[in-house]
């Protein structure tokens, strides 16, 4: 994955799905490869901490305001060098959380699909059932204010609600949670869900994922004060929504502690985010008939499984945290019914938010406003976001049919093809690595499927759906609801086919590309083919540092430490000789101690949480200088184009949640970090040993 994803999108959709955007102008580049400035004296020139920072990583917005005035030399801060005139004049919008290429161009986008949105919904004859026809419908009931507010939870899950009042025992709680979950995917105390098997990744199998956490494990145990900020945040917002559901003030604070109080044990108890992206920690294999108890407290039958499911006794379900889920079970006990009652209804309250009251939508987004220091953005631009995060796909077809051009896409198609051909040599290359191991990996970097643009196939064509108008009754969740089921029973009405590896997870018009190890491929969205990225008209040197880059990095994700575990088919199995095995994992162990050295404004990176992205940095970086000077670039205009990209301000409380919880580093040490350890870059730009941006040689971590 290239970019990380917005706070925004995990709360309003991080139920059983898989990242943020952004908009950008022409790049110019000409400054970049004049010769090297003079050093600065930055004892000198006013000696700030963040302007001394050297590869210290991204400024927020106060370190690069602080450092207005210092512009150091491209041999002590590369990132700063480059992007030093373009960080003075952003300034971060008021209901943002950063400014980044990313950030400018996701804006972009925005404006584009709410045209789409605006035009369809003052159309008078649309195709019923169509992409225009249910982002109109769902738009109009959005803005219907009146209705929503006395519609409130609207059918389904009004229903589910009452019926959750009165469940008399563990049990009967439970199988209603789970019913719930299969009928429309938003859970609470567990959910089950088809997905590719790991070991065999043309057939699908069962999943049982965790309960709800509220917050992730490393928001609620943080030590930093931002963070402890957004977990009382998350505290007053649950509040909010039980005194908005009809419980007083006082009875509301009791009915959240004791809520959040569970949610955190069973945070605790749950896997790391690091610790999720090792296969080995997700991957425990269980016959449907010999279940064990710790999963949801034995109270999941076989009968239940085959009903909801179609699972039959002698398949295999697949528990993703072992720990999470005996977890869960000590709290399945029958005194602790009522206190159940409470999370699960505050779970559906959280996940509804967006679609409710207005009071509910208000909680909601002060909340967000909060934990992120922006401004709330006013209804009309909000309703507009909801429609283009829940409608991703029927956006993004209005999206793409405009804005998107086939040309560019042969030419990234490409682009692909002589990054990969590039690869192959650097493999082959490999003094580390035996020739077995070289032959598995060379096969496997063969095999790599490439998806640019958008789908062959659109999702939303292989079932059907139509929403409903405000002036034929239609209520805004009661479309969220309508939507959600029509993808749940999409699913599993195709449980028994084969893994379509040509499905897409993501949206198209979101600025960002992806690498699927269960499907060996890569994925270039529409959303990241222009701007600062890609544009036909830039130069060699600025494809290749953009768009070459993002590539470059999404192929080199095929053999972090996460995806080389899979083989060409998608398949986990172990394609490495023990001594091959060994020396890569001694490899990714010096690129975390490279990185874990490093501070952002005091903050110490993790090297750990963000070793697979770095190890696709460094070797997407190595793979594109290898073209460049194949073809004779120009390396300094490259290495600019590449810095470019990653320029981004950023809000002190957003980047708080970041360095705990994305596995990306911050946009600075992308750039910093990467060149101080690639040998080209020193020859280059003159590195010699004194210079900020220097690394001894032994220290540069290399894999790929």
């Amino acid at each position: 994955m290239f970019y990380h994803k917005t706070e925004e999108q995990k709360l309003k959709n991080r139920k059983l799905k898989k990242w943020i955007a952004a908009f950008a102008a022409a790049i110019l580049l000409a400054g970049c490869a004049a010769e090297r400035p003079q050093k600065t004296d930055l004892a000198k020139a006013g000696q700030t901490e963040a302007a001394q920072a050297g590869n210290t990583g991204s400024l927020t917005q106060e370190a690069a305001d602080a450092a207005d005035s210092v512009l150091p030399a491209f041999a002590d801060d590369f990132y700063e060098a480059v992007n030093h005139e373009r960080l003075k004049e952003w300034e971060i919008p008021s209901h943002m959380s950063e400014i980044s290429w990313f950030s400018l161009l996701d804006e972009e986008r925005y404006k584009r699909i709410d045209e789409e949105i605006r035009a369809a919904a003052s159309e008078k004859e649309l195709s019923e059932g169509s992409d225009a026809w249910n982002v109109a419908a769902f738009y109009l009931t959005g803005l219907d204010k009146e209705a929503r507010n006395k519609g409130g939870l609207g059918e389904a899950a009004g229903s589910y609600v009452k019926a959750v009042d009165a469940a008399g025992s563990v049990s009967e709680l439970l199988e209603l949670s789970i019913r719930f979950q299969r009928e429309y995917s938003i859970y609470s105390l567990g959910a089950f869900s088809y997905s590719a098997d790991y070991e065999d990744s043309s057939k699908k199998i069962l999943y049982a994922l965790g309960a709800d956490t509220g917050l992730a494990k490393e928001i609620w145990f943080s030590d930093e004060e931002q963070n402890q900020e957004m977990v009382n945040a998350y505290i007053d917002y649950l509040r909010k929504l039980h005194v908005q559901a009809g419980a007083a003030e006082e009875e509301a604070e009791k009915i959240v502690e004791r809520v959040t109080g569970m949610m955190r044990a069973l945070a605790e108890a749950s896997l790391s985010i690091e610790e999720r992206y090792d296969a080995k920690n997700t991957y425990h294999v269980y016959q449907v008939s010999e279940l064990p108890d710790f999963l949801l407290n034995g109270l999941v039958s076989e009968q239940l499984l085959k009903e909801l499911y179609g699972t039959d006794s002698d398949e295999s379900v697949i528990i993703e945290d072992i720990e999470l889920a005996q977890c869960v079970s000590e709290w399945l006990k029958e005194e602790n019914l009522s206190l159940l009652k409470e999370y699960v209804k505050s779970c559906l309250y959280s996940d509804t938010a967006a679609y409710r009251e207005l009071e509910a939508q208000e909680a909601l987004q002060e909340y967000l406003s909060q934990i992120r220091g922006i401004e709330i953005v006013d209804f009309e631009r909000y309703i507009s976001e909801s429609v283009q995060e829940t409608l991703d796909f029927q956006c993004g077809r209005l999206f793409c049919d405009k804005y998107f051009s086939e040309e560019s896409k042969r030419e990234v198609e490409e682009l692909v093809g002589e990054v990969i051909s590039t690869y192959d040599k650097r493999i082959a290359a490999l003094t580390w690595m035996s020739e077995d191991t070289k032959a598995e990996a060379r096969k496997k970097l063969a095999a790599v499927k490439v998806s640019v643009g958008y789908p062959d196939k659109w999702p939303q064509d292989r079932y059907a759906l139509s929403l409903v108008y405000p002036q034929d009754g239609g209520l805004y969740m009661d479309n969220f609801f309508r939507h959600l089921k029509a993808r749940q029973d999409f699913l599993y009405s195709t449980k028994d086919e084969p893994v379509d590896k040509a499905e897409w997870i993501t949206a198209p018009q979101l600025i960002n590309a992806y690498y699927d190890p269960s499907s060996n491929s890569i994925t270039l969205l529409a959303g990241i083919l222009q701007g600062a990225f890609y544009s036909p008209n830039a130069s060699a040197e600025e494809k290749l540092g953009g768009i070459g880059m993002v590539i470059a990095h999404e192929i080199t994700h095929a053999f972090d430490t996460n995806g080389s575990q899979y083989d060409e088919n998608g398949n986990l199995r172990n394609w490495w000789t023990e001594e091959d095995l060994k020396n890569f994992e001694a490899l990714a162990a010096q690129v975390e101690r490279y990185y874990s050295g490093m501070e952002l404004d005091g903050r110490q990176i993790d090297g750990k949480l963000t070793l697979t992205e770095n190890i696709a940095d460094l070797g997407a970086l190595a793979c594109i200088s290898q073209i460049a000077q194949e073809k004779g670039y120009d390396l300094k205009a490259m290495y600019c184009a590449y810095a470019n990209i990653w320029a981004e301000k950023v809000r002190e409380e957003y980047m708080a949640y970041l360095l705990v919880t994305d596995v990306h580093s911050p946009g600075k040490i992308r750039v910093n970090a990467v060149l101080s350890a690639l040998h080209a870059f020193y020859d280059t730009f003159d590195v010699k040993e004194g210079d900020k941006m220097y690394q001894k040689p032994e220290n540069r971590p290399k894999i790929w």
